[in-house]
């Protein structure tokens, strides 16, 4: 079964737990069904047609980056060693079981690693473009931390 989005067609997979009502804004959580619920509350722009499944892959990455915005600072970065972090378990919450919930979560992992990944594209043409403008004499202050601990890029 797939999402209507009020009238306008997509194709949107309806994650388990999906057929319910829309929850409230603060309801919303990050796991493939607080995704889904964030588009469904956002709409599909059904004014518009055609546009949101043109630009599904940006649609999508920015329901993630909803989520993930302020996380850098929110102050819920420590957690025990015995325990998962609190986001571990919501990110598994209505996924269900078996093969088909592997691959739900397994998606909503790659959609936060692609967000990172163009993240740090962005960030890299932004470093690239700020040691251009000092080449030129254009003096920009930028604070950017890069902990890398693997093979250079």
């Amino acid at each position: 079964m797939h999402w209507s989005g009020r009238g306008t067609h997509i194709n949107i997979p309806v994650p388990p737990g999906g057929t319910g009502d829309v929850p409230t804004w603060s309801d919303l959580k990050f796991n493939p069904l607080g995704i889904y619920n964030l588009r469904r509350r956002l709409g599909a722009l059904q004014h518009e047609p055609g546009v949101f499944m043109r630009y599904k892959s940006n649609f999508a990455s920015s329901d993630v980056a909803w989520f993930s915005a302020g996380m850098h600072n929110d102050g819920q970065h420590m957690t025990p060693r015995d325990t998962y972090h609190p986001l571990f378990m919501t990110a598994r919450e209505h996924t269900g079981t078996g093969e088909s919930a592997m691959r739900l979560r397994n998606k909503l992992r790659d959609s936060v690693r692609d967000e990172i990944f163009d993240m740090v594209s962005a960030l890299y043409h932004t470093v690239i473009t700020l040691s251009h403008a000092l080449a030129l004499g254009n003096f920009m202050r930028s604070h950017i931390w890069w902990l890398h601990h693997g093979p250079p890029c």
